[in-house]
């Protein structure tokens, strides 16, 4: 695989993971309340709103190092790099995939803040944000691990 397409599938899996966790950030989240006589409210804001507590802060960093691991993995692969790179690129993904569906259950996930956790399954949480990074950085994986790491070639000697 040209160096060019590897760079490319890593810089745009890094851009998606980035604008998934602005959408964590800054996007709608749904949260469900059961009342005292039986119906289920719902109410929407997003973590920015609510504020930021110790856990979402935890899972942003994690999912930021996953995503500079991804696609630090796919630059350093297409420069000539072996093992490093795959370490990275498959340890960048299997930490997107893991936060991604660690949070995926709507209001019941480590990351809502503890005053909004129901415990009530709802719609899909935060974690569908992250998918498309999650799908990219695992194509990243797999077409790297596929592709022979192309030889990093010395500039030609030029005569004086």
């Amino acid at each position: 695989m040209s160096r060019r397409v590897e760079v490319g599938i890593g810089l745009v899996t890094g851009l998606v993971a980035l604008l998934g966790l602005g959408f964590v950030v800054f996007g709608p989240v749904t949260f469900s309340y059961p009342p005292p006589d039986g119906a289920v409210t719902a109410a929407s804001t997003s973590l920015w709103n609510y504020g930021l507590d110790t856990a979402s802060l935890l899972f942003l960093a994690a999912m930021l190092i996953a995503t500079l691991a991804a696609a630090g993995g796919a630059y350093l692969r297409s420069r000539g790099e072996g093992a490093p790179a795959l370490t990275l690129m498959w340890g960048g993904f299997l930490l997107l995939l893991a936060g991604c569906v660690t949070t995926l259950p709507g209001s019941s996930n480590p990351v809502t803040p503890a005053a909004l956790a129901t415990g009530i399954p709802d719609s899909l949480g935060v974690g569908i944000y992250l998918a498309p990074a999650v799908c990219l950085a695992c194509l990243n994986a797999v077409l790297g691990t596929a592709a022979r790491p192309l030889p990093v070639r010395p500039p030609a000697p030029t005569p004086r």
